[in-house]
């Protein structure tokens, strides 16, 4: 296991793509030390012991914490994957089902497909000719418009539905394919490079690097390829070596020259003859060889290259994070998503009924949670103007250090040292068990929303009616129901059941109730509660004066 992985997998931290992907492949290599093609059922049997092992490092998670049917299917899909990859061109190793055996009776006498293991990196029914048994042209029409009302009506939420017309429609939809021309790649580059090609500029140009400064000073609104630049800028920000794609040779270079006298790598690279700025021409090698070229249009020559993996099932070099962004949908043209279904449905999530008490609660603890906290900037916008802001700031750097004189005489520093150790210790505690301080901040808004915002609210509009007892019952009441309804963050058990809670896997209430503004709302009732109550008793003698339930 990698370092890496081994680091992340102690600190129960998710790895990095890349790191997560070196792992899959050493997985693979050690597999097929043992077994030439392993099966799915093989490769399940692997990845399931691992995310059981690791949860929190490879298992699938939902957006509430929930693990995925069984936390197998990204790795599962990714060891796959890669072992179909590894054997692409050992045919003896690989798994088919075979013509013949495709079909079997059934006890009624139908025919049905039968269980095998199946080939699924790239296609390998490109061609089909036998229409599926009991359909005709006609019936394969019926399904394919079901297929269209169903994609117009639910998108990806009726995939289910929609998977086993797609599967009996595939030879209609592949004879289409076939016939159609093929789509011109280099169309689609041009539209993205003046979609987005000038914001990776305007970015770029707002870096503070010296190798991006350097590609900028040689590019040219006027007479430069700007694709040629964009491609040199990723590169230089991903801080990879531009000859793993672009190599530059002299205008006049031929093939021939190109093989005999340039390294070129084993992997698709784009031969520039010229300038890379304002190339002549360009050419495309793989492994060793230069297969096209010379041609004159330079994003014709990007296309190429983007197809050259795709119709060789080529792997992109290792750490290539320039074509992984390239040809990234999530680095795609915002605007299409914004107006495509097809394209939102990943990104848009759904706001549930039984949510909304959830939402409201946030809304409100972002709203009201930070009204109590005593901080400086209120005391500097408490002021008129700006000069007596700018006097009480003076003023308070050169008193403070003089009112803590008579602290330091009487002692009092001394004797608060053992709080400030106390205090000190437990909050570096807490912020060493978690892995985000940013945490911290959300907590102590949500201890002010429950436990202070009360007593705030009290104070400013119910100061005729409550008191201290009232208002110290109420801070108490408070502090153990928060306590007992729990907090994950720090590490507090939920000891409280409530309504609408959903047991997680791991035994964790999720909470839908919202809880807190619950608190707020049982903490109010009690202030006002217990104050009338002591002011009831007051008044019969049985408790102190009145000022020493006065509130304030």
């Amino acid at each position: 296991m990698q370092t890496a992985i081994q680091q992340a997998v102690e600190k129960e931290e998710r790895p990095m793509p890349d790191e997560r992907r070196a792992f899959v492949n050493a997985l693979v290599d050690q597999m097929m030390q043992h077994e030439r093609n392993p099966t799915r059922a093989m490769c399940h049997s692997i990845v399931r012991l691992i995310v059981r092992s690791h949860p929190k490092s490879f298992a699938d998670i939902s957006r509430r914490g929930e693990v995925v049917g069984d936390g197998c299917p990204s790795l599962l899909q990714q060891v796959k994957t890669r072992v179909e990859y590894k054997t692409r061109n050992n045919t003896l190793a690989r798994r088919r089902r075979s013509r013949e055996g495709r079909r079997n009776t059934g006890v009624a006498g139908e025919s049905r497909l039968t269980r095998g293991p199946v080939d699924q990196y790239g296609c390998v029914r490109w061609c089909p000719a036998e229409l599926p048994e009991g359909e005709t042209e006609a019936t394969l029409e019926d399904s394919k418009r079901d297929l269209r009302n169903i994609y117009s009506e639910e998108g990806m939420g009726g995939a289910e539905r929609a998977e086993p017309l797609m599967v009996r429609t595939y030879i209609i939809l592949r004879r289409y394919l076939n016939r159609m021309p093929a789509p011109a790649m280099f169309e689609k580059l041009q539209e993205a490079l003046g979609q987005r090609g000038q914001t990776i500029l305007h970015f770029c140009q707002k870096l503070d690097n010296p190798k991006i400064r350097e590609v900028l000073a040689s590019y040219d609104p006027e007479g430069s390829e700007k694709a040629a630049c964009i491609l040199q800028l990723l590169m230089v920000y991903f801080k990879e070596p531009t000859e793993k794609l672009m190599l530059e040779v002299d205008t006049c270079a031929t093939a021939a020259d190109v093989v005999n006298t340039a390294a070129l790598p084993s992997t698709p690279c784009l031969i520039i003859q010229g300038d890379t700025m304002k190339p002549s021409g360009w050419m495309l090698s793989i492994e060793g060889q230069v297969v096209m070229g010379p041609h004159p249009f330079f994003l014709h020559g990007v296309a190429a290259l983007f197809s050259s993996y795709y119709v060789f099932n080529l792997e992109y070099p290792v750490g290539s994070c320039t074509l992984e962004f390239i040809q990234s949908p999530s680095s795609a043209n915002f605007t299409v998503a914004a107006v495509t279904k097809l394209h939102q449905e990943p990104w848009i999530g759904r706001l549930e009924l039984e949510d909304a008490g959830r939402w409201v609660e946030n809304i409100l603890l972002m709203a009201i949670g930070g009204i109590c906290y005593q901080a400086f900037y209120q005391r500097v916008l408490s002021t008129a103007t700006d000069a007596q802001a700018k006097i009480t700031c003076y003023a308070a750097a050169a008193f403070c250090p003089i009112l803590g004189i008579p602290s330091i005489l009487i002692g009092a520093v001394a004797a608060s040292t053992m709080s400030v150790v106390l205090c000190g210790t437990a909050g570096a505690g807490l912020a060493m068990t978690n892995s985000s301080v940013h945490l911290f901040w959300i907590i102590s808004s949500d201890v002010m929303y429950c436990m202070m915002t009360p007593q705030v609210i009290c104070i400013f509009y119910l100061s005729r009616w409550v008191n201290y007892l009232g208002a110290c019952f109420g801070f108490v009441l408070a502090l153990l129901l928060r306590v007992l309804v729990g907090e994950p963050v720090i590490g507090l058990p939920d000891l409280m059941p409530l309504p609408w809670d959903k047991i997680q896997d791991d035994g964790t209430r999720y909470r839908l109730f919202p809880f807190r503004t619950a608190i707020l709302l049982i903490t109010l009732g009690t202030i006002f509660l217990v104050s009338r109550l002591a002011e009831c008793l007051f008044e019969k003698r049985k408790l102190g004066s009145e000022d020493e339930t006065d509130a304030t």
